[in-house]
């Protein structure tokens, strides 16, 4: 049986969460986030829906976004605004948003409609790119359906959690089964799994906590609220300079030995390297890499 796919590559170790109408938004492209989710469900009132998705066009297309990743979190497809969202952020800003999160998302069926209208979207706006898709899993059916919705559709390339929502769906915290089990899928389907907001902003040893036990299981990053939690997640979430020359000596004495020796496993500083270890030495070496990061020898 072949290897899943790797997750693929678009960095998300940190992940800024804002309202569309806040005005860090206009500020937020300077930072160091490497996504931005500009938010259009929960942070949003009900009667400021429409002022919510004028305020993301314009912030969208006024600031040089750089290399920062720009998604927009639109309303469920279970509610009436979702399409609007859709339709809207397409027509005014499509040529920057890179993705769109889906929220509470609890059947493949939600995924497939909108990646049939961003379809339709790109065609009619005659788009140069194709929108990716994060989907969020904030519920018991979500979780229920979570392989289904994984292979639902070719533009998704996150998992997202939702530890809130999760929490009040369930009566009760159950985050690490719920991280496990997103996170186990999300590798069989080759996406990247990325851990939801942590509310208390001013709990910086509590997000940190909260952080590392997600890098510990093996996610990508985590969304943020704010720069001091995006300063944490960024430093959780990406290998040192000690860690990447440390797999990359890895890598080269299994290439180098295993070639030479015919032999499937190799001693590398004490420690037994075979074909699983090299895979795990080369996860680590693409994240640093990914993030600007230079071995220390």
């Amino acid at each position: 049986m072949s290897a899943p796919p790797a997750p693929r590559a678009r960095p998300r170790r940190t992940v800024l969460l804002l309202p569309a109408t806040s005005p860090r938004l206009l500020r937020a492209a300077a930072g160091s986030a490497d996504e931005v989710v500009v938010d259009l469900e929960d942070t949003v009132l009900e009667d400021r829906r429409d002022d919510a998705r004028r305020a993301a066009v314009e912030a969208l297309t006024t600031v040089d976004w750089g290399d920062t990743t720009v998604a927009v979190r639109v309303n469920a497809v279970a509610t009436r605004h979702a399409y609007r969202d859709v339709l809207d952020v397409v027509a005014g800003a499509g040529e920057v948003v890179d993705c769109l999160v889906v929220p509470k998302v609890q059947a493949p069926g939600e995924v497939e409609f909108v990646d049939q209208l961003l379809r339709m979207l790109e065609e009619e706006h005659d788009l140069e790119h194709t929108i990716g898709l994060e989907a969020q899993i904030a519920n018991p059916p979500g979780l229920a359906l979570l392989d289904e919705i994984a292979f639902a559709s070719d533009r998704l390339e996150a998992l997202v959690t939702a530890p809130v929502d999760m929490a009040a769906s369930l009566g009760g915290d159950a985050g690490a089964w719920v991280r496990q089990r997103v996170l186990v899928t999300a590798r069989a389907a080759g996406l990247q799994a990325v851990d939801g907001p942590f509310p208390r902003v001013k709990d910086r040893d509590g997000f940190r906590a909260a952080a590392r036990q997600a890098q510990g299981l093996g996610y990508d990053g985590s969304w943020v609220l704010n720069p001091q939690q995006a300063d944490i997640a960024r430093e959780v979430f990406t290998p040192t300079s000690a860690q990447l020359a440390a797999a990359e000596d890895r890598l080269a004495a299994y290439d180098r030995l295993s070639a030479r020796e015919r032999a499937g496993s190799v001693l590398v500083d004490d420690e037994v390297v075979d074909a699983a270890g090299r895979r795990l030495a080369e996860v680590t070496a693409l994240r640093a890499r990914a993030a600007g990061v230079v071995p220390r020898r």
